[in-house]
Parts: structure tokens; C-alpha cells; sequence
């Protein structure tokens, strides 16, 4: 796991297996392992994100950014995963490369990753 700088506003970022380590620990495992398994810098944020991820065991929103290929074959080009939390609302992004960051929910990334967005329709 490493630790962002702060004007980033990424609170974490994870691999794949640290990912997938986090969900089954929030699923699986007790609040203080999920919260030992992610507090490295014994960040406050980190604890009440871990709290948050524990109360819903695990389970997020998620919203998929796809492209298709020339034969339409979906290919996914990011992930967002969304936790609704007691204080914050928290979003986890991801991309095709497995890599994962945590920070809160912010306006910002919906008006960049949704509304600005150009949709492009089929032709028939």
C-alpha cells in the first residue's frame, strides 16, 4: 500500500491482491483486521473509512466506464466503486491496470467522469 500526497486527495492507493485482501477482510474477517490491514500511517480517515467499509460488509455501488471494440466487445476502461459512509461518502477508482485509490466523494469527479463525458450513438 502507498500513501498519496495530500493535495492529491488520495488517501491510499491499492494492488489488486491489497484489494481484494480489503474485501474480504471487511466481508469475512473483524473490524480490527480490516482496520490493522489498511491503517498504516494511523490516519483517521483511513479508520472511519474502515468502520464504514465493515458496517456494509463489503459492499459497494459501482459505476463502469466501457468502450467496445470494432467487433463490440465491451473493454473495461475504469471503475469507480461507491460506499456511502456515516460522515463521508467514499469512492474507490480503478482502471484496467488493477490498481486502486481511495478518497472521499467529490463533485469534481462526477462532472469530470460523467457529465463531460460525449456518448457516441450506433449507426445503423
Amino acid at each position: 500500500m502507498k500513501e498519496m500526497k495530500e493535495n492529491d486527495k488520495v488517501l491510499i492507493h491499492w494492488n489488486k491482491e491489497e484489494f481484494e485482501k480489503l474485501l474480504y477482510m471487511s466481508s469475512e474477517g473483524t473490524l480490527e483486521e480490516l482496520q490493522v490491514s489498511i491503517e498504516q500511517e494511523n490516519n483517521a480517515q483511513l479508520s472511519i473509512f474502515a468502520n464504514d467499509l465493515y458496517n456494509r460488509k463489503g459492499k459497494m455501488d459501482s459505476m463502469l466506464e466501457l468502450e467496445y471494440d470494432e467487433h463490440n466487445n465491451p473493454l473495461i476502461i475504469s471503475v469507480t466503486f461507491v460506499i456511502p459512509g456515516e460522515s463521508h461518502t467514499w469512492m474507490i477508482t480503478g482502471a484496467a491496470e488493477n490498481n486502486f485509490s481511495l478518497q472521499t466523494f467529490n463533485d469534481k469527479f462526477v462532472e469530470k467522469a460523467i457529465l463531460n463525458k460525449k456518448t457516441v450513438s450506433a449507426q445503423t
